[in-house]
C-alpha cells in the first residue's frame, strides 16, 4: 500500500481551505467537514461539528516553516515516506516567510493528517491478505488450544518452529535499526531466543504473555486494529473500556466535546459503553475525535506545529488506545480468546504476522531497561480507572513536564518509570536519596492529591495516576530539550547560559530548574535519549 495516497488530495485541500475557513467563521461547517472526509469520524456530523466549532475560535500558531510545509511545498515522491518529506520541507523552509490565515492552514493540516492516518494506519490492514493453508491452520489452532488448556509444554518445539523465526527476526531488526553494537545485539538475540517461550508462558495465567500474542492475532480480524479489538471484547469489558476512555489523561476534554460540557463522566461512560455494544466502530470514531481535539489544542504552541510533533500525536494516541484495548482483551477467558482465534481464516499466517509485532514490541520494551528481559513484564499497560481525582489543567501539565525534565537531568528516569508503572527492577533503588528529594521537595503542591498533615511525600497518588497516562506524551515533548542538553559541550563557568537556553522550553516558575551540576546533567541527558525514544516508541506502537 502506497503511503503517498494519503496526500493525493493535497492540492484540492489547499484550494478549498480559504473559503472553508471563511465559512467556518460564519458558523457554516459543511465545507470544512467535507475536507475531513478521510477521518472516519467525519461521518458523525454532530461530533465533528462540535470539533470544528472549537477549531474556529482556537488559538492557532503555525510557524512560517509549518505554513510552507502544509500550504506551499510540492510533494517529492522520490522520498519513501510522506512523513519524512514533510519533516525535510519543514527543516529547510525559510523562517521569515510570510504566512496567511491560520484557520485555513489548520484545515489543510487536519485533512493531510487524516489522509496519512488513513493511508498508513487503516488501508494496509484492509489490504493485507493472509494465505489459507488448511493443514498449517489446523495445526496452529491446536497449538492455541494447548496454550489455553495448559498442555503447551509438550508442544514447545512445534510452537517454536512455527513462530520463533518471526519473533526473533523482528527483535533483531529493531536492534540493527537502533545501531546496537554487534556483540551486544547477538547476546540480546540469543537471550530472546532462549527465553521467548518462557516469557509467553509467564509466572501464572494472569501474567502469561501468550495472551498478549493472542490479542495481537485478533487485531488482524477487522478493517482497523482498534475496531477488531473492540469487536472481540466480551460485553462484560465494555464498561471498563468506556470509563477508561472518558476519565483518563486528556479523555475528559474529548468526552465533553462529544456529549456536552455539562455531562458527567458516568453518563459519558454509559453512552460510550452502549454505543460500543451496538457499533464496535464507535470506539475508533471516538479515538479520532480525540486525535482532532489534541491536535487543535497543541497548535496553540508554535513548536507543536512541526510535522513530527503532530504526527506523534496520532502515532502515540493510536498506539496507546490499542495497547489499552489489548490489555483489557487479554483478561478475557482463555476459551473466549481461542474460540475467536480458531475462527480466523489463515490463522497460521496471522499468527506469524502477530509474532513479528510481538517481537518488535518486546524489544522496544527491553530497550527501556538496558536490554534486560523479564518473564513477568507485560507489554501492554492496563488502564487505571476510578482514581477519583480531578484531571490536571494545562498549567499543571506544564508543571508536570518541568518536574519530569528535572528527574531526567538528575539521572532518575529509571526510577520514574519503575515508580509510575510499578515495575520491579533490580537496578533501581526507589529509596535512593536523590529520587526521594525529587518526590518530597520538588513536586509542586498542585500536582499532589489533597491530604491533611502527614509526611512531605504524602498525596502522591494523584501524580502517579496522572503520569500513568500523561508520561508518554510528556517525555515525547521533552525529547527536543533532552537532545539539546545532551549535545552541549561542557566548559567550566561557560556552559551555564547555553544550558539555561536548552532547558528553557521546559521551565515552569513553580518547579525549581536544575542548575548546579551541569556536567552531570549533560551526561544524564545523553544517557536518557535512547531509553526515552524507546519508551515513547513502545507506548505508541506503529502499524
Amino acid at each position: 500500500m502506497d503511503p503517498w495516497r494519503g496526500l493525493d488530495e493535497l492540492d484540492a485541500w489547499r484550494d478549498l481551505a480559504p473559503e472553508a475557513a471563511v465559512a467556518l467563521r460564519r458558523g457554516e461547517g459543511g465545507p470544512a467537514r467535507a475536507m475531513l472526509h478521510r477521518w472516519a469520524v467525519a461521518a458523525d456530523a454532530e461530533r465533528v461539528s462540535g470539533c470544528l466549532a472549537a477549531l474556529a475560535t482556537a488559538d492557532l500558531q503555525p510557524t512560517p516553516q509549518a505554513w510552507t510545509m502544509t500550504m506551499v511545498a510540492a510533494p517529492d515522491l522520490s522520498v519513501p515516506l510522506p512523513t519524512d518529506w514533510r519533516s525535510q520541507v519543514h527543516a529547510r523552509a525559510d523562517p521569515a516567510r510570510r504566512t496567511g490565515d491560520p484557520l485555513a492552514w489548520a484545515l489543510v493540516e487536519l485533512a493531510t493528517l487524516g489522509g496519512l492516518n488513513d493511508a498508513i494506519f487503516r488501508q494496509p490492514w484492509q489490504a493485507e491478505r493472509f494465505a489459507v493453508d488448511r493443514d498449517a491452520d489446523e495445526a496452529m489452532a491446536g497449538l492455541w488450544a494447548a496454550w489455553a488448556d495448559g498442555s503447551i509444554l509438550g508442544r514447545r518445539q512445534e510452537w517454536e518452529d512455527a513462530t520463533l523465526p518471526a519473533v526473533i527476526g523482528a527483535f533483531s531488526s529493531v536492534l540493527r535499526g537502533r545501531g546496537i553494537p554487534e556483540r551486544r545485539r547477538h547476546v540480546a538475540v540469543d537471550d530472546a531466543r532462549e527465553g521467548c517461550f518462557y516469557t509467553l508462558l509467564g509466572a501464572d495465567d494472569a501474567s502469561a504473555s501468550w495472551r498478549e500474542l493472542a490479542v495481537r492475532v485478533l487485531e488482524t480480524a477487522g478493517p482497523d486494529p482498534v475496531e477488531a479489538l473492540a469487536t472481540a471484547l466480551p460485553s462484560s469489558s465494555h464498561d471498563l473500556v468506556a470509563r477508561c476512555a472518558v476519565t483518563r489523561g486528556y479523555g475528559p476534554a474529548t468526552a465533553r466535546l462529544a456529549w456536552g460540557p455539562d455531562s458527567d463522566a458516568l453518563v459519558q461512560a454509559r453512552n460510550l459503553s452502549r454505543q460500543l455494544r451496538d457499533r464496535p466502530d464507535s470506539l475508533g470514531r471516538m479515538l479520532e475525535l480525540h486525535l482532532l481535539t489534541r491536535l487543535v489544542d497543541r497548535w496553540a504552541s508554535p513548536a507543536c506545529t512541526a510535522p513530527e510533533r503532530s504526527w506523534n500525536v496520532i502515532v502515540n494516541n493510536r498506539g496507546r488506545a490499542r495497547a489499552r484495548l489489548r490489555a483489557v482483551l487479554r483478561r478475557a477467558p482463555a476459551d473466549w480468546l481461542v474460540e475467536r482465534l480458531v475462527a480466523l481464516p489463515g490463522l497460521a499466517a496471522r499468527t506469524r504476522r502477530a509474532a513479528a509485532r510481538f517481537g518488535r514490541d518486546w524489544v522496544w520494551q527491553a530497550l527501556q531497561h538496558g536490554l534486560t528481559l523479564e518473564d513477568s513484564r507485560l507489554l501492554d499497560p492496563e488502564c487505571r480507572v476510578g482514581v477519583g481525582f480531578t484531571p490536571y489543567t494545562d498549567d499543571q501539565r506544564a508543571q508536570l513536564r518541568a518536574w519530569a525534565c528535572s528527574v531526567v537531568l538528575k539521572g532518575r528516569l529509571p526510577h520514574l518509570l519503575a515508580w509510575v508503572y510499578r515495575e520491579g527492577r533490580q537496578d533501581v533503588d526507589l529509596k535512593d536519596a536523590t529520587w526521594g528529594r525529587l518526590l518530597k521537595d520538588e513536586i509542586p503542591a498542585k500536582l499532589r492529591s489533597p491530604v491533611s498533615g502527614g509526611p512531605r511525600n504524602a498525596g502522591l497518588q494523584r501524580l502517579r495516576a496522572e503520569l500513568y497516562d500523561l508520561l508518554p506524551e510528556a517525555l515525547d515533548d521533552l525529547l527536543p530539550v533532552i537532545r539539546a542538553v545532551a549535545g552541549l559541550q561542557y566548559r567550566p563557568r561557560r556552559t551555564g547560559p547555553a544550558f539555561a537556553a536548552a532547558i528553557a522550553p521546559a521551565v515552569h516558575p513553580q518547579v525549581p530548574p536544575p542548575h548546579k551540576q551541569i556536567r552531570r546533567y549533560i551526561a544524564h541527558a545523553a544517557a536518557a535519549v535512547e531509553p526515552i525514544e524507546a519508551f515513547v516508541r513502545h507506548h505508541g506502537d506503529g502499524p
